[in-house]
């Protein structure tokens, strides 16, 4: 029987080209990304983390869809098979960094220290970016190709984020605290709050205070 690579991290770059080492690591990025959020979910139970990994699954059924339906194929020289339109990875970009700055935009008036909100925002959409312009530097997809899978995630994002805004953030909290599934697995809704870490470091903080031992009076 024939083997076949696994395709979600097969990647080549040509040997000795530094460049190419660095779009093959960038290449990696959706899978970081998953793990990033099986890690949040582990350790914060937040339900937003839940909604924005449904959304980002959803983004991927739609590109295998729209990859059926336009199968268009992959640039000449490409050494993977299958349609290349739009790309998968700049399409998983596209939707993870458009929903990340959106979200600080409407609902994170500051993060920690000052312009912090504005670099990540840059952060996150320069990350994008470059995923997708590996995939064109490698040769598995063209720039319209790429250029598209942007877009595709892109707007799904800002429908996904517009759907959480209208529908689901004004009915989360009182859902999340009258759930007792939710109570029971410790699931948490703190996306009203806007400094997440300030809240959780100030909480450590006065905890450790609080359990400090006490000096005997004499």
């Amino acid at each position: 029987m024939a083997r076949k690579p696994f395709s979600l991290t097969y990647v080549t770059y040509e040997e000795g080209d530094s460049v190419g080492l660095v779009c093959a690591l960038l290449a990696l990025a959706p899978v970081f990304i998953i793990v990033a959020y099986a890690t949040l979910l582990v350790s914060r139970r937040e339900l937003h983390v839940f909604y924005i990994l449904a959304g980002q699954l959803a983004n991927g059924a739609l590109n295998g869809l729209l990859k059926a339906y336009f199968d268009a194929p992959r640039p000449e020289g490409a050494d993977r098979a299958g349609p290349g339109f739009p790309s998968d990875h700049a399409q998983f970009m596209g939707f993870w960094a458009a929903y990340a700055a959106l979200f600080l935009i409407l609902y994170v008036p500051r993060v920690g220290r000052p312009y912090w909100r504005e670099l990540l925002g840059a952060a996150v959409v320069a990350l994008a970016a470059a995923v997708a312009g590996s995939r064109v530097y490698l040769g598995y997809h063209s720039a319209d190709q790429v250029c598209a899978g942007l877009g595709f995630g892109s707007v799904f994002a800002a429908g996904w984020i517009e759907a959480y805004g209208r529908l689901l953030r004004p009915r989360l909290g009182g859902w999340v605290r009258n759930s007792p599934v939710c109570r029971y697995l410790l699931v948490r809704d703190c996306a009203h709050v806007a400094d997440v870490l300030r809240v959780d470091y100030d909480a450590a903080m006065r905890r450790l205070g609080s359990s400090s031992p006490r000096k005997k009076r004499s």
